[in-house]
């Protein structure tokens, strides 16, 4: 069976690593075990998942997330 989709909808402008709301939705879990969630699963295009990814790093760094 396959993984439904999720039709996330956002703007460049909010992939930023301090729209923690945005950025807990793209990934499975809380704390350390925490992954991101790869492109298909999330709608998000391939151009856009890179900057996710890169947000999301900066978040944890910063212990947002």
């Amino acid at each position: 069976m396959k993984k439904r989709k999720r039709k996330l909808e956002f703007t460049r402008e909010e992939i930023d690593p301090l729209n923690i709301d945005l950025l807990r939705k793209l990934v499975s879990g809380e704390g350390k075990s925490a992954r991101i969630l790869p492109h298909y699963v999330n709608s998000v295009p391939t151009k856009f998942q890179k900057k996710v990814a890169k947000a999301i790093k900066i978040a944890r760094q910063l212990n947002l997330i």
